[in-house]
């Protein structure tokens, strides 16, 4: 792990510490998830703010990382998973092909000040949770800070883990058919 990993970790779980009893809070933040820090409502604001203070690049990831965080129960945030990998548990073979091309619509979308690249990365979201999966804060806060990086390195890891994962199965699949 990283300096960066590690210091989003460590902020990550005091937050989640934080918000764990305070379920006024996780709902303030809730309400707002899939929106910027720059149009979020008072409220949202003033319980993100009472967090753990971080530094200021961190706080647009931190701050569309905890809202979305705040979608699951307290008790439920240490069973996540990274996001792509909670895809892979949501889905049959059938719908992973309309998560796959979900996820080709965001991989070169910036994270724009309209919002429109979260308000995508939310709904796939909401369509992950659905199926009762929980993903993993730190992990999302990371993606989210390192999107833009001229490398693309997340965009890739996630092609790479979704795609790859789906092609293992249809091999295993494969391989079962023809015993």
């Amino acid at each position: 792990m990283n300096e960066k990993e590690q210091i989003i970790a460590d902020w990550i779980a005091a937050a989640q510490k934080t918000l764990a009893n305070d379920k006024g809070a996780r709902t303030a933040l809730r309400r707002v998830a899939g929106t910027k820090l720059a149009v979020a409502n008072g409220g949202a604001l003033a319980e993100f703010y009472k967090l753990p203070s971080l530094p200021v690049y961190l706080e647009e990831p931190a701050f569309e990382t905890i809202c979305i965080m705040c979608l699951w129960e307290a008790r439920e945030w240490e069973k996540g998973v990274p996001f792509i990998q909670a895809a892979n548990k949501a889905f049959t073979a059938e719908t992973k092909e309309n998560f796959g091309k979900k996820l080709k619509a965001i991989l070169d979308l910036p994270i724009d000040e309209d919002g429109y690249f979260l308000t995508k990365l939310y709904r796939m979201i909401k369509f992950v949770k659905s199926k009762g999966v929980i993903i993993d804060a730190a992990q999302l806060m990371y993606d989210l800070l390192y999107w833009e990086h001229e490398k693309r390195f997340v965009q890739r890891r996630w092609v790479k883990e979704f795609y790859q994962n789906n092609h293992d199965i249809e091999s295993e699949g494969e391989n079962h058919n023809a015993d």
